[in-house]
């Protein structure tokens, strides 16, 4: 037991001197010849505000939680223009009450508690009706096609 404590012992100094050699030849400078100019006080901090290292601050702050970090801006290239993104549309908010099925069919569509009868070309609460299947209607909105369904 002695034995183990007393390599143990040996070790932890061994650790601790290199740390301290290391420290010395940091504040030293790069080639630990020549000693840094105390300042007036001879506090370890004017010598560690004079270190060598550069301190790189771009980094996020490390108290803010990673997954509500803001992420950076990207940078487009210059000269490039920044291609324009696609307006999306929102899909109606109609629903498929039923169809009238026969030689000219009619569509029964309710929104916001109102009631519409349509049919093929009509156009209702900014949607143009562009067919009416069996199951379902086709109508457009801005543009882009929805299928309305049961």
């Amino acid at each position: 037991m002695k034995k183990t404590f007393l390599s143990l012992l040996l070790a932890a100094i061994g650790v601790w001197g290199y740390v301290v050699v290391r420290v010395v030849l940091v504040l030293m400078g790069a080639d630990g010849l020549q000693a840094p100019a105390m300042a007036g006080n001879g506090s370890a901090l004017a010598l560690l505000s004079r270190s060598k290292i550069p301190l790189d601050t771009a980094f996020r702050d490390p108290f803010q939680s990673y997954l509500y970090a803001q992420k950076p801006i990207p940078v487009a290239p210059k000269g490039v223009k920044p291609v324009p993104v696609a307006k999306t549309v929102e899909p109606p908010k109609a629903v498929l009450s039923g169809i009238l099925w026969g030689d000219d069919p009619v569509a029964i569509l309710k929104q916001d508690g109102a009631t519409e009868l349509v049919k093929k070309g009509a156009v209702v609460w900014d949607l143009k009706v562009l067919k009416i299947e069996k199951n379902q209607v086709v109508v457009q909105k801005q543009g882009r096609q929805f299928t309305l369904a049961y």
